[in-house]
């Protein structure tokens, strides 16, 4: 089944409420049905879903929370260093705030 037909209709719309963080519960009342018919069209998909491109996902997924890691590990590096050197700084505080926020954005 190609992504457009497996993400197309309300079947499609339920699977992204889904991957998006959504709840099957507060999916199902969105849509007017069962939690348990919403926890059948998450498998149907999933189950749609070629292995090749579900590896690629889980790839693409990894190298992103890596490369999110990294920058937070390294920035909250560089706001201790700052706060070392001088504890009066709150340049580190906003160090500290950035790696943060960043974090979000690129998780969002």
């Amino acid at each position: 089944m190609a992504d457009e037909d497996r993400l197309a209709g309300r079947n499609g719309a339920i699977w992204q409420a889904y991957v998006r963080g959504s709840c099957q519960d507060a999916i199902a009342a969105r849509f007017g049905i069962s939690q348990q018919r919403v926890s059948q069209v998450i498998k149907d998909v999933r189950d749609s879903i070629p292995e090749e491109t579900k590896q690629e996902i889980v790839t693409r997924e990894i190298e992103l929370l890596y490369m999110v890691r990294t920058g937070v590990v390294e920035m909250f590096e560089q706001a201790l260093e700052v706060r070392l050197r001088d504890p009066e700084n709150d340049a580190a505080i906003a160090f500290a705030r950035e790696a943060v926020e960043t974090a979000r954005q690129a998780l969002a």
